[in-house]
């Protein structure tokens, strides 16, 4: 089951200074889907959660 539709892509706008570029809705995308990008996503969260609670328990092994 995935979340987003799937890509429909088109090659870029091609444009000159006579016609400017129509960014369209499939050409405005930021990637493609896949799973690498929610790895990487809780990857980060669990890595950014273990560094600070040791900094927190660096902290209150200190002081």
């Amino acid at each position: 089951m995935t979340s987003i539709e799937p890509d429909h892509n088109q090659p870029p706008p091609h444009h000159s200074d006579a016609h400017p570029a129509r960014i369209t809705t499939d050409s405005s995308r930021q990637g493609p889907q896949g799973k690498r990008i929610l790895y990487v996503l809780v990857g980060t969260v669990f890595g950014s959660i273990i560094i600070v609670g040791a900094i927190f328990v660096w902290f209150a092994a200190k002081g």
